[in-house]
C-alpha cells in the first residue's frame, strides 16, 4: 500500500524532474537542444519556485551561462568541472545586479542579457578554452 503523496512532496518531485532535465541538457546526455526548450524548463522551474528569489536569479544566470557555453564551443574537456565553473561564474555575476527605485533591473548598467552574454564570453576568453 502506497501512501498519498502530499502537496509539497508533489512539487518537490516536479522541481527535481525539472532540475534532472535541464542536467541532462547541460551534460549533454540529450543531444542538441534548441535555446528555446533549455529558457522553458528553465522558466518552468522558476514558476515553480518565486520567480525573483536570489535562488532563480541564480538558477537562471547559470542556465544563460550554461547555453553560451555551448554556442562558444567552450569546453574543458571535463564536463563536471564545467558545470562548478558556470555555478561559480553565476555567483560572481548575481551579485552585480541593481535595481532602481522604479524597479528596472541593471548589471553593471546593462540589461540582463546584454551583461551576461558579455561576462560569460570574458570568462570563456580568460580561460582559453573556446573553438
Amino acid at each position: 500500500m502506497t501512501t498519498p503523496s502530499t502537496p509539497r512532496a508533489e512539487h518537490e518531485k516536479r522541481c527535481a524532474q525539472i532540475v534532472d532535465q535541464l542536467t541532462a541538457i547541460i551534460m549533454g546526455d540529450t543531444g542538441y537542444v534548441g535555446p528555446e526548450k533549455f529558457k522553458a524548463l528553465t522558466l518552468r522551474l522558476a514558476e515553480l519556485l518565486d520567480d525573483d528569489s536570489p535562488e532563480v536569479r541564480l538558477l537562471e544566470a547559470v542556465a544563460d551561462i550554461a547555453f553560451l557555453a555551448g554556442a562558444q564551443r567552450y569546453h574543458s574537456g571535463d564536463s563536471r568541472e564545467d558545470v562548478a565553473q558556470f555555478i561559480a561564474w553565476a555567483r560572481e555575476f548575481e551579485p552585480r545586479r541593481e535595481v532602481s527605485t522604479a524597479g528596472e533591473e541593471t548589471y553593471d548598467g546593462q540589461d540582463y542579457m546584454t551583461a551576461i552574454e558579455e561576462f560569460s564570453v570574458s570568462k570563456f576568453k580568460e580561460k582559453g578554452k573556446c573553438e
